[in-house]
């Protein structure tokens, strides 16, 4: 049992060594729905509702017209998105410090804070800690940024007074761990997904029937 993380530039092959070398009883394809090559036996499609046009790449966010979505088994709204049906939002649920250990999120309340992050949508991380009595500054970088040196030289200086530096768990493995100081913390989040029991069995239902990751 457990979790294996593969990374490949081939979707199949990475599917087949997870099967075939791993033992893989379930594969989970990021950021799949448009992959022509790989054969899934369900499509799980998140809709977000700060999405604010319905445009297609590069006038707007969509890579695929919206009636697109007729071919997701599953789809669930994120983020206030209309139309009903199954729901998801995250949830902090607790801060990591540097060494791995778990801090309650009452620690924020009252407390100077640098958010710092290379994700999508940085309001919405900072407003999370807001909502538990921090004061909070934003420090924003691109989506998938990789913090250089002459960036932790700027987070530093403009943390400087501040009790905390909160990132996101995916931009804390991209720091160096050298260059981090105590007052550094992940902010750990969990997606509450309406329906989850149902979704859970609709999978286990597949992997059961023994359909994985072949190849169309």
């Amino acid at each position: 049992s457990g979790t294996d993380v593969i990374k490949s530039p081939d979707r199949v092959q990475g599917a087949l060594f997870a099967k075939k070398e791993l033992g893989a009883d379930l594969v989970l394809l990021d950021d799949g729905f448009q992959h022509r090559r790989i054969h899934r036996d369900l499509d799980i499609v998140l809709v977000s509702g700060d999405v604010r046009t319905g445009a297609l790449l590069p006038a707007g966010s969509l890579r695929e017209p919206a009636d697109a979505l007729k071919r997701a088994d599953i789809v669930i709204h994120t983020k206030g998105a209309g139309g009903g049906g199954i729901t998801a939002e995250l949830v902090p649920c607790s801060l990591i410090d540097p060494s791995g250990s778990r801090e309650d999120l009452s620690v924020l309340q009252g407390r100077s804070v640098l958010a710092v992050c290379g994700i999508a949508r940085p309001a919405h991380f900072s407003e999370m800690m807001g909502g538990f009595g921090a004061r909070v500054e934003t420090m924003a970088f691109p989506d998938h940024h990789r913090f250089s040196p002459r960036d932790m030289e700027a987070i530093g200086e403009k943390a400087r007074g501040k009790d905390l530096i909160v990132t996101t768990e995916k931009d804390m493995v991209r720091l160096d761990p050298r260059l981090i100081d105590g007052r550094w913390r992940a902010l750990r989040v969990e997606m509450r997904v309406s329906a989850m029991d149902a979704i859970v069995r609709e999978i286990e239902g597949i992997v059961k029937g023994g359909s994985i990751s072949r190849q169309g």
